[in-house]
């Protein structure tokens, strides 16, 4: 799951907390959340392998080339609003 939340707040100048588990335990899942400043497809890929069966990007921030790439490759859009996309990890 996408965060809302950045990985480093750049105007404090610290490491943030991104990682809200709220959204897990409405839902009684498990999951990793990915903090939203996050670019790339390496550590989607990486827990993709250690058995994410989803991906939910919240729509605050647009999918960047490499993940919009791994995504097309690895995993099937099973819904879309503006609030967001869900796909399902193929791999």
């Amino acid at each position: 799951m996408r965060a809302r939340a950045e990985s480093y707040n750049t105007e404090w100048r610290t490491v943030n907390n991104f990682e809200d588990p709220r959204v897990f335990y409405v839902s009684r899942t498990k999951g990793w959340v990915l903090p939203n400043d996050l670019r790339g497809a390496s550590r989607l890929d990486e827990v993709a392998r250690r058995g994410a069966k989803f991906y939910v990007h919240v729509a605050q921030k647009p999918i960047d080339a490499e993940l919009a790439a791994w995504l097309a490759a690895n995993a099937t859009r099973v819904y879309a609003s503006a609030a967001g996309e869900i796909y399902a990890l193929t791999k």
